[in-house]
């Protein structure tokens, strides 16, 4: 009986090794990947779709508060409510301004009265990209306010703080002071 099972346990491992030996059968993935133009597609598909419908916001948004505002090249809306006096701002002016920063539905932000004045360099990205160029439509005095979508403010992440992502922002601003480099 001993000889019978050694002779088993012979069989059984020249069977083994043998199985072992032969090359693999190629497996074919169940998961093909998806092109990565197809990818890309469908992302620009659903970027555009949000934009569409951040656009209905805002309009909702000017129609509801009945604004008078005109739409600039770069996509942001504005109306200045007082001029002001002297030169328009230009790029690496240092400018102060207050302001009042909310979302569409009324949520005040920022503002000079809660966080201080804001003062930067025009032209610098130390702001928003919208409120950036929007200032070198203004002058010293004046008093406007500037509609922005999101992807000319903090874009599909918000500031983490009190903007979410994807939020267009509404900013009311005085300009207070210009200096020169």
């Amino acid at each position: 009986m001993l000889v019978n099972s050694k002779k088993n346990w012979w069989i059984m491992a020249c069977i083994l090794l043998l199985a072992s030996c032969t090359e693999p059968t190629p497996q074919n993935p169940t998961n093909k990947l998806v092109s990565t133009d197809s990818v890309q597609q469908n992302l620009l598909l659903l970027n555009q779709a949000f934009v569409a419908l951040e656009q209905q916001e805002i309009n909702e948004y000017i129609a509801q508060h009945r604004l008078n505002v005109h739409l600039s090249e770069n996509g942001y809306w504005y109306r200045i409510d007082k001029r002001g006096t002297g030169n328009t701002l230009k790029a690496n002016q240092l400018v102060t301004i207050e302001y009042y920063l909310e979302l569409l539905d009324g949520t005040l932000c920022y503002s000079s009265e809660k966080n201080g004045i804001k003062q930067f360099r025009v032209g610098k990205f130390e702001v928003e990209k919208g409120l950036d160029d929007f200032m070198l439509l203004l002058l010293l005095g004046a008093e406007a306010t500037c509609i922005i979508p999101s992807y000319l403010a903090h874009g599909v992440v918000g500031d983490r703080n009190c903007i979410p992502p994807r939020s267009p922002i509404v900013y009311r601003i005085k300009v207070i002071s210009i200096k020169d480099n």
